[in-house]
């Protein structure tokens, strides 16, 4: 059982309450949803949905780069923790499907706040995650596309 209710307070940056009672995080094109379960100690789950290396490229991917790619993936999304500001240590799921990997963390946190700043350092650790698994000499479609393209509109060398 999900709490259909989460209040964002304002001062937390980038995240956002949608109507379906899940929380996204703004500063992120890739699919996010926040959702607390209400328990003495609530649990929260982040579910960051990200295209597979072949899903967003142009030209095809071959089989042994699209395995070698989710696992390299997979490896370093499962750090998500050393990311965060707070001592968490989440329960991390990550499953493939034919065009996208869904990676979920689940936590406990009692104070909203706390959680819902976890749970979008968590979600830009993914992304940052995703972009440093872009192969050179492919050229790819969006999401990966504009996040190329805004890392090095901001000047990160490894992008």
């Amino acid at each position: 059982m999900t709490d259909a209710t989460i209040d964002v307070p304002d001062a937390i940056d980038s995240v956002e309450a949608r109507a379906d009672g899940t929380v996204t995080v703004t500063a992120t094109p890739l699919q996010t949803a926040i959702r607390r379960t209400p328990t003495d100690e609530p649990t929260w789950t982040v579910e960051i949905r990200v295209p597979t290396i072949d899903a967003v490229a142009t030209d095809p991917v071959g089989a042994a780069v699209q395995d070698d790619w989710f696992e390299t993936f997979r490896r370093r999304a499962r750090e998500a923790s050393g990311a965060t500001r707070r001592s968490i240590d989440p329960e991390v799921s990550i499953d493939r499907t034919d065009d996208h990997v869904v990676v979920t963390y689940a936590f406990e946190e009692r104070v909203t706040d706390r959680a819902l700043e976890v749970a979008r350092d968590i979600a830009l650790f993914v992304e940052g995650t995703y972009v440093q698994g872009a192969i050179p000499g492919y050229d790819y479609e969006p999401p990966l596309s504009k996040l190329l393209h805004r890392a090095k509109e901001s000047g990160d060398p490894t992008a």
